[in-house]
């Protein structure tokens, strides 16, 4: 049987691009994100749902960088308190070896929270800051 390398060099953290205020983020070592919709059983006569019922649908996000980022943000924020900075879309886009892209888009977000957390031994600071999203657009 024939060995196959299907894929090639898939998309990566290594061809990330990461995009927050107009600036690529280089010192970012981590991004989540998500939607969720809210979809609920209606129980009528019986044991099984008869139905179902759609509800909202919450995206959630965080993004994990160094602090010389976290410094570039403070900079550009009213009164350096990162929450203050207006609702801004983030662009993540992967690239695979052929150059094809895939990008999502995190639209209206706002940072939450400027917590550090370091201790004695540490080679870096990374700050973790939760995201209020809106929505996000997937495969853009």
């Amino acid at each position: 049987m024939a060995k196959v390398f299907a894929y090639g060099v898939q998309y990566s953290w290594a061809n990330a691009s990461i995009t927050v205020q107009g600036e690529v983020l280089y010192g970012v070592t981590e991004i989540k994100f998500g939607q969720k919709q809210e979809i609920k059983h209606n129980w009528g006569a019986g044991s099984y749902a008869v139905g179902r019922g759609i509800g909202n649908i919450e995206a959630t996000g965080s993004i994990t960088l160094y602090a010389e980022e976290l410094k570039k943000l403070i900079e550009i924020a009213p009164e350096g308190w990162l929450p203050n900075i207006s609702p801004f879309d983030i662009p993540v886009t992967f690239f695979n070896e052929s150059n094809q892209e895939m990008s999502f888009i995190l639209r209206n977000a706002q940072f939450m929270n400027t917590d550090v957390d370091t201790k004695q031994g540490d080679t870096k600071v990374e700050v973790t800051l939760d995201l209020a999203i809106s929505h996000i657009d997937f495969g853009q």
